[in-house]
């Protein structure tokens, strides 16, 4: 439990600060998961990780779900894009998603691959994150 604590203190604040604001690509998501089990167990993972991930009543340590934590930040990213305040980010997001009917395309299902659109990748990974959430 300590060294999932130290984990939840120290390194993971710096690896969601920077999914806040730049892409992070599945294969850094997945490097960092890998360095944090081998710094838990000393090695070779000794209980699946979705165990591990688990409340302790259930048996678990209460250990983060990375790949979680970074899709939610994407998706709170544009649930802050839909809130009423202006802002030059958004400004920009909008200028970008007009040709496929604005914000409105938020409130769709839709494919990032079909949108008839340029999205830059941070803003991909935002709206990939959101389709697969709704």
């Amino acid at each position: 439990m300590g060294k999932i604590q130290i984990i939840k203190t120290f390194a993971i604040p710096k690896l969601m600060f920077r999914a806040s604001v730049i892409p992070i690509c599945n294969d850094l998501v997945k490097e960092a998961n890998s360095i944090f089990y081998n710094f838990i167990w000393n090695g070779k993972d000794k209980v699946k990780r979705c165990a591990l991930i688990s409340d302790i009543d259930k048996g678990g340590l209460k250990m983060l779900d990375i790949e979680s934590m970074v899709s939610a930040r994407r998706v709170i990213c544009l649930k802050k894009f839909l809130e009423d305040y202006l802002s030059t980010w958004k400004s920009i997001l909008n200028s970008c998603i007009l040709p496929v009917s604005g914000n409105l395309v938020l409130h769709c299902n839709f494919d990032t691959v079909k949108l008839k659109t340029q999205l830059p990748k941070y803003y991909k990974e935002c709206f990939d994150a959101w389709s697969g959430f709704k």
